[in-house]
């Protein structure tokens, strides 16, 4: 029964959801879930049967396996990829060309070339995919972009934000692994420029920037800074190594708008105009919520991609990240 026979007949559609890769992030999504409406877990699968099991009665899901082509195989909607960013471009293959819809967390893949085959594979098959880029979704995001765009700041002109974190789990972390496909502009980076794109309405036409490698070429501090096809600049920093204020900055002619710590899930944004300072305060307890009911409208009305998290705009990033790996392998070995 397709999604037109539901509705003819006046049945709720509930989305059934599936999870590849039973990780921490995973985790958070399975609890987002539960707490969604129209959304079920119903499969979860990793390498280890195990660790699936283990995770299925955890959050009392009643189908587990102990391989991904099982669960593309079998009666869920929708395929959530959870797994190490070198995974997620033969995981989101398996799931399309079994006619799943995905979303896949980020970094979407490790290159440009591997994210332009996804969508065209997605466009072959008619499903739905989306890069699960969550914090554009918040309220809080949404409110900052919506301050700023209304005049209260002035226009504006540059974008600050910093996401950082000291170390995370040393040297053994699967963000410093070349193997896992490791790196913080993979991990952190794509924050600071999907919001700098989500802020400033546009792409950049030029984004330079400069990085520390550590002894397996992995980025583990960058500095990025870019200039919008509008005119809008920013500046953008990340890092595995230090603590950063973790804050994002809207900065217009009149003032500017502050996303407090950590901006890719704000529960405080700031407005500063001269000597008048106003705060919204928000509270949601798992932020993957907001792109889950975003992944369920747009299958519902039929969409392929969302107009928010967009194929153009994963390709973009993609492209830009891209760019700037090679550039770095290759200052390395010079």
């Amino acid at each position: 029964m397709n999604h037109q026979q539901w509705k003819f007949y006046n049945v709720p559609i509930v989305m059934k959801f599936g999870i590849m890769g039973p990780g921490r992030i995973s985790r958070k999504f399975a609890d987002a879930v539960l707490r969604t409406e129209g959304a079920k877990l119903v499969g979860v699968a990793s390498k280890s049967t195990e660790r699936a099991k283990k995770f299925a009665e955890e959050f009392a899901i009643k189908n587990f396996y102990g391989s991904y082509e099982d669960l593309a195989k079998s009666d869920v909607d929708v395929i959530y990829i959870g797994t190490p960013n070198n995974a997620h471009y033969e995981n989101m293959i398996v799931s399309i060309e079994n006619g799943k819809h995905v979303l896949c967390e980020k970094p979407f893949t490790l290159s440009y070339d591997q994210t332009k085959d996804i969508f065209e594979r997605a466009s072959r098959r008619g499903v739905f995919v989306m890069e699960a880029m969550w914090s554009i979704f918040l309220p809080s995001t949404i409110k900052a972009k919506e301050i700023a765009q209304s005049g209260k700041i002035g226009d504006i002109k540059q974008i600050d934000s910093c996401i950082n974190y000291n170390n995370l789990g040393g040297d053994n972390d699967r963000m410093f692994s070349k193997e896992l496909g490791g790196g913080v502009l993979y991990d952190l980076g794509v924050y600071n420029l999907w919001m700098s794109c989500f802020f400033a309405e546009s792409y950049p036409d030029i984004v330079k920037g400069v990085a520390e490698l550590n002894s397996n070429g992995i980025d583990i501090t960058d500095v990025l800074a870019a200039r919008f096809s509008n005119g809008i600049t920013a500046s953008m920093r990340c890092g595995g190594t230090y603590f950063g204020n973790g804050k994002l900055t809207i900065y217009g002619t009149k003032g500017c708008v502050i996303m407090n710590r950590p901006f890719q899930d704000s529960h405080l944004i700031r407005v500063e105009v001269g000597d008048i300072v106003e705060e919204y305060r928000f509270e949601h307890p798992n932020g993957f919520v907001y792109e889950l009911n975003e992944v369920i409208k747009c299958i519902k009305d039929g969409k392929k991609q969302s107009d928010i998290a967009s194929w153009e705009r994963s390709l973009k990033i993609a492209e830009i990240t891209t760019n700037l790996l090679n550039e770095w392998a290759s200052e390395s070995n010079s």
